[in-house]
């Protein structure tokens, strides 16, 4: 078949306006070809870029070029490349990302290189914005203290977070092949498998505690919880977040193992103290007063502290500022708890006695420097302006060999300190004691030198007299093993620090005695330290006695000290049950955490039933008896009744004590307040699903093609998100309106929703009032139960199965409101304030995304509708400013058309674009200003003009002006169509009909020279004849007139024969007559395919004869039939010819109409043609190609229609175009054979 040029110009169009850039280049990578696309992306016009290389644009970076090259080798190989990502330099500079597939092709023997490329600029920002968010959730991670892991089903790790890898001690690089339970304890290992499998069937597991191991193979206590996600009903990784508790447990431990220790040492303790007690009570008769003052003291120091009224401190380096003090250390100091810890510098200048702040800065600073703990009291002025004495104790705390911190503890010791200045005051009557003291009482001063001794010591020394040691330095009757410890317990008095040493002595005869000494200062008035005094007994036996339990005294103040240490560490609440007794003791943190004043409290054991929650008894006294029953650990979380009534979280833990017999005896153990710790966990926990779920919505809304896609996937993820049976969209969201839709509905299988999104609702008045409520607060408002009824009519709650429901108003920038709805179709829900604040925020995201996607959508219409009908606009648009004859816009026709840049033409106006040559009477200026002139008054111009490109060439093309209204300028705006073409055709059209008539002169002289030579071949050959004949008989017999006379009648008479066939040529020459025969249709096809073959073979097109099994013959011309079918094949092959990705094939086929007609197709699969071009293929003169004269298929339907048939030509149903014709049949001959297939190309 043959098409006109127009068909291949739809071609071009795809081409042109393809959505990618598109460009040919040869294998050099020279530009050869490229769309409007291409021109955009890389800023240069076609004009620019043919023939150029992209080298010489620098269109690629550098160190892309190498790479560049490499893909194009690999087409120059015949291999298709891409994607590949380069980043193109425009010719204004800027960079763009893109993306590039190409493809080798060959076209009319050439070799080309055909490429895509791809803007990817919203890609990557896509992928940037995805990274950003992806590293926030990953810092997030990171910096949190709960170890986070993520594993595969199989147990390979997926993610860890920084805590994770420091707590475990193992790197990124560590967990290459490392399994999820080979860092669980052997111990526990059964019980995570068991766990883990749970978990991932879908069960919640709670909190679980496991004992993992460090990369050493130290154990890591841990507690946590763990959730897995699945793909259907199929695992896919399992999240555990972990909490170290290992420093709780070992405090734990330690704390029940040191409870039954000291309970039975202390037993043991007592009596051995009790019987030392009986024997000193003779001994310290004198001092019973004394005593009962200390025995009182040292009761209020154990109340004290019992009632943590001990201030505790933390001083961390360099600087040795405050890091931590208890709740004590305000109240000593008369500060509020809230008030901000005052740094070092602070205290000392405003908080320390003016006479004790130099003293206060040395200790400090000798205990960092020597490493040693000390012990000094001084004075403090309290916020309220009392000055009162406080003792502090502190000690270094080592990290690397280093001092980072000083820990200690302070207390009020202003009464002690008054009582002993009233001791001091009483001198005479310590006089009279010092003297009849049985123990050895002295005095030294700050050198060791012995001030005063009563007699008992001089009998201890074995000095005869006072006056053999006074003035004489006490240190020489010190063994030397002990002296450096009695010089420091002498120098510390001098410091204001007391002191207690055992030390042996050698008296003077040379006698060895251990003793024990108590030392204090002793202070005048004015609060100087004047002696040191000391009481020194005699403990010879006693150290004999107890030598034997020193070992176990000191493991015993190791553990009661750690006891005191992780009961304050802890912060914890002590409780002991007397199982036999029935009593219960609760410590005063205990009643303090409780609410009550902090002191002590024992009650029956009944009274559990009074503070323990009803719903929580039970289950606390199975826990109970389970321990007892089972030694199973009781740690449960239960709650109390707090002071005032309310109800508050604790954990409780003990162990209980057995007889020998195995039954409890007592169970003693402790009591934290986990209100905060679980409220907080509930409140992280709702934090986190709240991220999460805004997380997944803003991703599906990031994602989302368009609006209706974006709202579809956030309906879906709302029955996860909210664990509702429906959620849906409706629209409009306005009281007045009268229906209203359901765009969007999703909805469990069990709970079907509308089926169809343009279903309307009408709206009744309950409707409308939520409408109203929802657009004046805001807010979103739930029902459940009953109350669905006030918000929709009854018959749709009952219809969709509504027992809950909540609704929030939806208002975009664009566009009507909408509202946003759940349905809870299983039971009646209770929207809690976290679904609200949760469905809020969604809220607020979807519509900022309508508005945004909404907006979007509005503008890239209107924006498509505009840049469409005037870049792709077939004519170049300029717009002249008349004022300063400018052209101030255009399209990109127009810039193709001049071959102009941006640039160029920004600084010209009509005249400099207009060719000179005009046939004008005017000038080009003058015509210019008067058809402008015309444009602004309102008239529609039209008139045909001559430009000039910038390369010189002359362009006809039609002009149309019109006015642009404006209010500041004076616009015209051209339309300008190249009518170049037009001009050719027109031109072309003349030539044709020149041609047209010289070629049926041509036609007609050949027609009457076949005429001529077919019925004048006779009459001239007797001409001939008797020509010679006359000659020869001249030659013969020149005298025979007679018989030469008979010869040249006859050839008169030949002569006037031919002019009588000359004349009836003339008058019969419209007839013509040709002979039929019998035919077999696979003899015509057999011939016509010889007579093509060569041409087929040529063009590669295969040829398939179909034929039936029985076929009668035709009674036709055989050379007119041939002639039809080599005319149809002709034409056939000229069509595929001219479509590139046509099939080359084409079919032959013949079989019996009815019992008079064989009916023949000649079929292909070209390009085609339209049904009114079909109509008219066979009228004179009428061609679809551009060099046909249009009598090829008008001569075949004269054939046709001679022989009696008909012929029609009509279009395909997919591609191509069929030629029926059909012959009469021959009924004598017997009919063809079975069937053939010929095919000229196999």
């Amino acid at each position: 078949m043959a098409f006109s040029e127009d068909d291949m110009g739809g071609f071009r169009s795809c081409f042109e306006l393809a959505p990618d850039a598109c460009y040919l280049n040869d294998l050099h990578g020279n530009f050869v070809d490229g769309n409007r696309a291409a021109e955009r992306l890389v800023g240069y016009s076609r004009e620019e870029l043919i023939g150029r290389n992209f080298l010489s644009l620098r269109l690629l970076q550098p160190r892309d070029i190498p790479r560049a090259a490499a893909l194009l080798a690999r087409n120059a190989a015949g291999w298709p490349t891409g994607p590949s990502e380069f980043v193109v330099t425009r010719k204004d500079g800027a960079q763009v990302p893109i993306e590039i597939r190409t493809q080798p092709i060959t076209v009319d023997g050439r070799r080309f290189v055909l490429g895509i490329a791809r803007n990817v600029t919203e890609r990557r920002m896509a992928d940037a914005r995805v990274r950003e968010s992806e590293a926030r959730y990953r810092d997030l991670f990171d910096h949190t203290t709960e170890m986070i892991q993520c594993i595969e089903p199989g147990g390979a790790f997926v993610y860890v977070n920084r805590a994770w890898e420091s707590t475990l001690e193992y790197s990124s690089a560590d967990l290459i092949g490392l399994n999820a339970l080979d860092v669980i304890h052997p111990d526990n290992l059964a019980h995570c498998e068991d766990l883990f499998a749970r978990i991932k069937l879908g069960e919640e597991v709670g909190t679980f505690e496991a004992i993992l191991l460090t990369k050493n193979g130290e154990s890591v206590f841990v507690e946590g919880n763990a959730s897995c996600s699945h793909d259907g009903e199929v695992p896919v990784s399992t999240r555990v977040f972990l909490r170290d508790v290992t420093a709780r447990k070992t405090a734990e431990a330690a704390l029940s193992q040191l409870n039954d220790e000291l309970e039975e040492r202390v037993k043991h303790r007592t009596a051995e103290l009790s019987e030392a007690n009986k024997r000193l009570t003779e001994e310290i008769q004198c001092h019973r007063q004394a005593r009962q003052e200390l025995v009182a003291s040292q009761t209020q120091f154990k109340n004290a502290q019992q009632a943590a009224h001990v201030g505790t401190f933390r001083l961390t380096a360099p600087t040795y500022d405050p890091a931590y003090w208890s709740e004590e250390c305000f109240r000593i100091l008369g500060l509020r708890p809230s008030d901000p810890i005052p740094s070092r510098d602070h205290f000392i200048r405003n908080i320390v006695h003016p006479s004790d702040r130099e003293k206060s800065d040395r200790v400090t600073m000798e205990c960092v420097r020597d490493g040693r703990p000390y012990t000094y009291e001084y004075r403090i002025i309290r916020a309220d302006g009392a000055t009162r004495w406080v003792s502090s104790k502190g000690e270094p705390l080592y990290e690397d060999g280093e001092v980072v911190a000083i820990q200690g503890t302070f207390h009020d010791v202003t009464d002690r300190k008054q009582a002993e200045l009233t001791t001091w005051e009483s001198e005479e009557r310590f006089r009279a004691i010092f003297d009849s003291e049985p123990e050895c009482v002295k005095l030294l001063d700050r050198q060791g030198n012995l001030l005063d001794m009563n007699a008992a010591g001089l009998a201890l020394v074995e000095a005869d007299s006072i006056d053999d040691v006074l003035g004489q330095c006490i240190y020489t009757v010190v063994a030397p093993e002990h002296r450096a410890a009695f010089v420091a317990v002498n120098e510390s008095v001098f410091s204001g620090e007391s002191g207690v040493l055992q030390f042996e002595i050698i008296g003077l005869r040379g006698t060895r005695r251990w003793m024990e000494t108590h030392a204090v200062p002793l202070r005048d008035a004015a609060g100087e330290i004047t002696a040191a005094l000391s009481v020194t007994r005699d403990i010879t036996e006693q150290k004999r006695s107890e030598e034997a339990i020193r070992d176990s005294e000191s493991r015993l103040g190791i553990a009661l000290e750690r006891l005191e240490l992780a009961v304050r560490g802890t912060s914890d609440g002590l409780w002991d049950w007397d199982v036999t007794a029935r009593q219960f003791w609760i410590s005063p943190r205990g009643m303090e955490l409780l609410g009550h004043e902090p002191e002590e409290w024992t009650a029956p054991q009944e009274f559990l039933a009074d503070i323990i929650h009803p719903d929580d008894l039970d289950r606390v006294q199975r826990a109970s008896e389970q321990h007892f029953a089972e030694h199973e650990p009781f740690d449960i979380e239960h709650r109390l009744m707090f002071a005032n009534g309310d109800y508050r979280w604790f954990r409780s833990r003990g162990c209980a004590a057995r007889d020998k017999s195995g039954a409890p005896i007592r169970m003693s153990g402790s009591i934290c307040d986990v209100t905060e710790l679980r409220q907080a966990e509930a409140e992280r926990e709702a934090r986190m699903r709240h991220l999460q779920a805004m997380d997944r919505i803003n991703h599906l809304i990031v994602v989302a093609a368009n609006a209706e896609e974006m709202l579809e996937n956030v309906m879906e993820a709302m029955l996860d998100i909210m664990g509702c049976d429906r959620a849906w969209l409706c629209h409009p969201c306005d009281p007045e309106t009268r229906t209203v839709r359901l765009p969007v509905s999703c909805s469990r299988p069990e709970f079907p929703g509308v089926v169809g999104s343009e279903a309307e609702f009408p709206l009744d008045e309950q409707s409308r009032m939520v409408m109203r409520t929802l657009l004046d607060t805001g807010e979103p408002i739930g029902f459940h139960g009953a109350g669905v009824n006030d918000a929709i009519a009854p018959e749709l709650a009952s219809e969709f199965q509504i027992r809950a429901l909540m609704v929030l108003g939806l208002r975009p920038r664009t566009g009507a409101a909408w509202s946003l709805g759940l349905h809870q179709c299983a039971y009646a829900r209770v929207w809690s304030d976290e679904d609200k604040r949760l469905v809020k925020d969604i809220g607020r995201r979807i519509e900022d995304a309508l508005t945004s996607l909404l907006s979007l959508r509005d503008l890239r219409e209107s924006e498509e509708r505009f840049r469409t009908l005037v870049k792709h606009a077939p004519e170049a648009i300029l717009v002249h400013d008349v004022d300063q004859n400018r052209f101030v816009d255009w399209n990109p026709n127009a810039l193709a058309l001049l071959k102009l840049s941006a640039e160029e033409i920004a600084e010209l106006g009509p005249v400099d674009i207009s060719s000179p040559e005009q046939s004008l009477s005017d000038s080009v200026a003058e015509f210019a200003r008067q058809k402008t002139e015309c444009a602004l008054a309102g008239e529609y111009t039209v008139f045909e003009w001559m430009f000039r490109d910038s390369a010189g060439h002359e362009i006809p093309c039609e002009v149309r002006l019109t006015r642009l209204p404006s209010a500041q300028r004076r616009l015209v705006r051209g339309s300008i169509t190249d009518i170049s073409r037009r001009k050719e055709l027109e031109e072309k059209a003349r030539q044709h009909h020149r041609l047209l008539a010289h070629t049926s002169r041509v036609a007609t002289i050949g027609e009457m020279a076949t005429g001529f030579a077919h019925e004048l071949n006779q009459p001239l050959a007797a001409i001939s004849m008797f020509s010679n004949a006359c000659l020869a008989k001249l030659d013969s017999d020149p005298t025979n007139v007679e018989a030469i006379s008979a010869i040249l009648r006859s050839l008169s008479e030949q002569s006037l024969r031919a002019g009588s066939i000359v004349d009836r040529i003339r008058k019969f020459l419209g007839k013509e007559e040709f002979i039929q025969t019998a035919c077999r249709m696979d003899n015509l096809f057999d011939e016509v395919l010889s007579l093509l073959n060569a041409e087929l073979t040529e063009r590669e097109i295969t040829v398939d004869v179909l034929l039936p099994h029985s076929l009668n013959n035709v009674h036709v011309d055989r050379v007119q039939i041939e002639q039809v079918l080599v005319n149809l094949v002709h034409n056939s092959v000229d069509a595929i010819g001219e479509c590139p990705t046509a099939p080359r094939r084409l079919e032959l086929a013949a079989r019996d109409r009815d019992d008079r007609f064989v009916e023949v197709q000649v079929r292909d699969f070209g390009p085609g043609m339209t049904d009114d071009v079909a109509a008219k293929a066979f009228e004179a003169f009428y061609s679809t190609k551009s060099k046909g004269m249009g009598m090829g298929l008008a001569i075949c339907r004269t054939i046709v229609e001679a022989h009696g048939g008909r012929i029609e030509m009509a279009p395909n149903r997919g591609a191509g175009v069929t030629c029926s014709f059909t012959l009469p049949i021959f009924e004598e001959l017997p009919s063809c054979p079975t069937t053939m297939k010929h095919s000229s190309v196999s």
